[in-house]
């Protein structure tokens, strides 16, 4: 069963996903801020977290990365090597730096102030590759709202999480660092070519299907 929580200020969509079905491993999808809420919820649904996936860099997706890797050191922390820049020492500066574009550093600001280490990549993701702790997952690279944007996508279960790719009725932002919009229009090119019937869970705002995007943005 696939859980989602509301994160940070920016209402980040987090997803508790199961690695296998049934099981009460999961990997957390852009764990994007309050870390305790976060804890609170593993705690109360027993949920045993196995990895973080980070469908993009972007510091409103993985707020609560730096908490969740004390307390949870040996967790995988797992985004495309387009992206894996926004982790490790340099992190923070690039994370200050796009934020102050949209004026929101101060948020950033906060959680550097706590000295918490925003660890490095421990496992690249490559398009069209597996996910090695939960084989059901595949991942697409998706650029074009950053130059590591991913999605995940399950064939047998019909789902799709679209980070800041593909929204219900829109698209990601394509005017911060590294993006580009006929990288995007190409990516969405692709994942509208999955069948209809696909549920879109994407990063922020309520779930949709490919059938009805298509439609929408008539691909």
């Amino acid at each position: 069963m696939i859980h989602c929580l509301q994160t940070g200020l920016l209402g980040v969509n987090t997803y508790f996903v199961p690695t296998h079905p049934d099981s009460a491993d999961v990997f957390i999808v852009d764990p994007g801020g309050e870390p305790d809420k976060i804890a609170q919820f593993l705690s109360d649904h027993q949920l045993s977290p196995h990895a973080i996936v980070l469908t993009h860099g972007h510091f409103d997706h993985l707020g609560a990365v730096p908490f969740l890797f004390q307390n949870y050191p040996s967790l995988e922390i797992c985004i495309n090597p387009h992206d894996s820049m926004y982790l490790g020492a340099c992190g923070w500066a690039l994370h200050e730096q796009d934020f102050a574009a949209i004026n929101l550093a101060y948020l950033v600001m906060e959680v550097r102030s706590q000295g918490l280490v925003l660890p490095t990549v421990t496992n690249e993701l490559h398009h069209n590759q597996s996910l090695s702790f939960a084989s059901d997952w595949r991942v697409f690279h998706t650029p074009g709202h950053s130059p590591g944007s991913i999605c995940l996508y399950n064939k047998s279960e019909s789902v799709l999480f679209s980070g800041d790719t593909l929204f219900a009725g829109s698209y990601g932002r394509t005017d911060l660092r590294g993006g580009s919009f006929p990288k995007i229009q190409e990516s969405l090119f692709f994942l509208l070519g999955l069948p209809p019937e696909t549920t879109v869970y994407p990063g922020h705002g309520g779930k949709t299907t490919i059938g009805f995007e298509r439609e929408l943005l008539r691909y």
